[in-house]
């Protein structure tokens, strides 16, 4: 069996096991989990880490049943527990999911910090458990980010551990519209004067793709579609009709991801065309008799592009990443390094940045893969891996043999820079093995550097501690320090008698700050 069989093989079983657990019902609890305890994905680490990838991918798929399957994800616990902890949080991508692990003491603060470094959503949702062991991020972290700054108020102070539990939206009317109990939304429409056309609020605790911005938030029709809830779907579009309002124009991505076969096709009725996010749609839903249908009907779709793919690799939907990367092998080799003409990345350097490691596994065994590819900020999977802190998949690239270990971004940032910027201890040591690695960027910037003005003290204390700086570095490292106020970096190097007076003026240029973006 050649290489790409044996992961055709591994895609076949993830398939199954996903498709097993995706109507898994209350009823069906025990059974399941036992059937788990007796089984193969349990008997080794390589297999548990699949299985936890295996039930988080089904979240999207069923929202409603977030809770059933976090309370499969802790009653695993005993075997989730012989594999680290980041490795957890790495493989299940789920806020509410990483609460109830949280809760149960399966995962910590330290790995899911982790995470919140480049997201957003996880920052929030953890925000109390790390101010309170890591002020000093927390507060940073705020300060980087305008996003965080505009949302962190919208953190309910009475009920956010309760909400985060259920990972729903927390507002009446999104909780009545999932209900599907009409009476009752029309009591509250009527009650509270609002539009037919009106929006759903944002809630940060929703943690469904097609609610993750608050300003682009779901109409209560598309609201509707997306949960399936027929009867106020029917009653909204008999609203809409009758005042000629025009229907949404992405009413039918909403259906599709609703997967309510009724909405659909009532939906459709409208003569609304179907395009390529709808498509995409389907396929986060791995509703294979739709993604059929936009098929056959609709030649101008096609499974085999690029953003496709990304919403492949997105969704795990692990049968369609079997299907296109045998595609990929037998008719366009090229097409494994094609750039998604919106998000502007290649599929290699999504996977890296969703933290997909046997995705990243598949893609790495592909003839013709570009492991160097860059996307639109230049940033490589090897600068994501160390901004992320994905030790595991830095050292899965750092095995590839044409890697470029010293590439840099457009802000001429190496991989062992972010290291350095993110206080990545592991992967520091690991990139600076390698005897070709670089210190320093094309323009001189130092990783002791970087290290003391991002307070990154793991990183500035191993610099030290083995001799890899020179005492006027460090006065220069101590230098950054001071003026970006990292102020556990300025209380070590209090240790080495640099004095203040030793600060050589900074220029304008130097002050400003760095834009680094957020992947």
């Amino acid at each position: 069996m050649n290489e790409m069989e044996s992961i055709f093989r591994e895609l076949d079983e993830l398939s199954e096991l996903q498709d097993h657990l995706v109507d898994m019902e209350e009823s069906d609890f025990d059974d399941i989990l036992n059937e788990i305890k007796s089984s193969k994905w349990v008997s080794s680490e390589d297999y548990i880490r699949k299985l936890i990838l295996g039930i988080y991918s089904n979240f999207q798929v069923r929202p409603k049943k977030q809770v059933l399957f976090s309370e499969l994800l802790v009653a695993l616990g005993e075997y989730l527990k012989k594999v680290p902890k980041e490795v957890i949080v790495q493989n299940c991508r789920n806020n509410v999911a990483r609460a109830h692990l949280l809760d149960a003491g399966i995962i910590d603060i330290d790995a899911l910090k982790l995470d919140a470094i480049g997201n957003n959503f996880a920052f929030r949702f953890f925000s109390r458990e790390l101010k309170e062991k890591f002020p000093d991020f927390y507060e940073k972290r705020i300060k980087m980010s305008n996003n965080l700054q505009e949302t962190m108020g919208l953190i309910d102070k009475n009920d956010h551990n309760k909400l985060r539990l259920i990972g729903q939206n927390h507002h009446k009317i999104a909780m009545i519209i999932r209900d599907d109990d009409v009476e009752v939304f029309q009591d509250f429409i009527s009650l509270n004067n609002l539009k037919f056309d009106s929006k759903v609020p944002y809630s940060i605790y929703c943690t469904l793709y097609y609610t993750d911005y608050p300003d682009d938030m779901p109409t209560l029709i598309e609201y509707a579609a997306l949960y399936g809830s027929i009867n106020i779907f029917k009653f909204l579009i008999m609203q809409l009709e009758m005042v000629h309002s025009t229907l949404p124009t992405s009413l039918l991505i909403y259906a599709i991801a609703g997967g309510n076969l009724e909405i659909i096709h009532l939906v459709e009725s409208k003569n609304v065309k179907y395009d390529q996010i709808a498509l995409e749609g389907a396929i986060g839903k791995r509703f294979e008799p739709v993604i059929e249908y936009l098929l056959d009907s609709n030649p101008e779709l096609s499974l085999y592009s690029s953003s496709s793919f990304i919403s492949i690799i997105n969704r795990l939907n692990f049968s369609l990443l079997k299907r296109y990367l045998e595609y990929v092998v037998q008719n366009d080799p090229e097409l494994i390094n094609y750039m998604n003409p919106s998000s502007l990345t290649s599929p290699l350097i999504h996977a890296v940045n969703e933290g997909r490691i046997d995705v990243v596994r598949f893609l790495l065994h592909v003839p013709n893969i570009d492991v160097n590819s860059q996307n639109h900020f230049r940033a490589s999977a090897l600068h994501m891996a160390a901004i992320h802190g994905f030790y595991d998949i830095t050292a899965l690239l750092l095995k590839q043999k044409d890697i470029n270990i010293n590439i840099s971004d457009s802000a001429f940032y190496t991989p062992l820079l972010y290291a350095a910027h993110y206080d990545h201890l592991p992967i520091f040591k690991l990139l600076i093995s390698f005897q070709s690695i670089e210190l320093d960027s094309v323009f001189h910037v130092s990783a002791f550097d970087v290290a003391c003005k991002n307070n990154s003290i793991d990183i500035v204390k191993y610099m030290i501690e083995n001799e890899m700086v020179y005492t006027s570095q460090i006065v220069n490292g101590k230098r950054f320090a001071v003026l970006s106020r990292s102020q556990t970096v300025v209380d070590y190097l209090k240790d080495y008698n640099i004095e203040p007076e030793e600060i050589l003026p900074i220029t304008s240029d130097e002050e400003e700050e760095e834009d680094f973006y957020e992947p």
